[in-house]
């Protein structure tokens, strides 16, 4: 089944050329906010926010906060005293992101396309970070475990393979020593659905059309 996934994706965006079609982790009609329309245009002072915007807001809030926490802490937020779970502790993220990628297209249209903007930079820094925790096996549990922190990391390759379409989010990325700590963890992914989305994100990074190649980039 996953073999016939993959092969239809591959040959719509390969000989169709539509960067649109994508396969979520899950069912995404309850997260896609915007199935429900666009909100009534109105000449009053308070405009409402359109629904990418939203979204990167709500992730970047998150994402980041859970990055902080898990940077500064060892001990579970839920169960004082004992070890930190990386992969329950992001759950919240991981929620947040399958909204995101359910509301923005994989083009990452209606994301900011200023190379400086503060909650793209914010996310992909966070969320990379996040990853740098997840992948490592650090511990001696290669089953329940290694399955259980592939399972969380999907839905966030999908959110940065967004992001990293805007100029902000490839810029950012290739800057992050957390991003090159996971590059050599992406090859002992053992979910194939993981895999193919962190080589997507891969995939994106070094083909981005966001801005010109950096030739000190490419052959360091």
């Amino acid at each position: 089944r996953d073999g016939l996934i993959v092969s239809i994706l591959d040959a719509a965006i390969s000989l169709a050329k539509n960067r649109s079609v994508h396969v979520s982790d899950t069912a995404s009609g309850g997260y896609n906010l915007s199935v429900a329309g666009s909100a009534d245009e109105s000449s009053g002072i308070f405009q409402p926010i359109s629904i990418p915007l939203y979204c990167l807001k709500q992730l970047h809030h998150l994402s980041t906060a859970a990055y902080a926490f898990l940077s500064q802490h060892t001990e579970s937020s839920t169960r004082p005293g004992e070890k930190i779970q990386v992969a329950e502790e992001c759950s919240m993220v991981v929620e947040c992101s399958r909204e995101f990628n359910a509301s923005i297209p994989p083009t990452g249209e209606g994301l900011p396309e200023k190379p400086s903007d503060k909650q793209i930079l914010g996310c992909i820094g966070a969320l990379w970070g996040i990853l740098s925790k997840l992948l490592p096996q650090e511990g001696i549990d290669h089953s329940h475990d290694s399955q259980k922190r592939e399972l969380v990391a999907t839905p966030i390759f999908q959110a940065l393979y967004r992001l990293c379409q805007t100029p902000a989010g490839f810029k950012g990325a290739v800057e992050l020593s957390t991003m090159q700590e996971c590059l050599q963890h992406l090859w002992g992914i053992d979910d194939n659905f993981c895999q193919f989305w962190s080589l997507r994100v891969l995939i994106a990074l070094l083909t981005s059309k966001a801005q010109l190649p950096d030739k000190e980039v490419e052959y360091v």
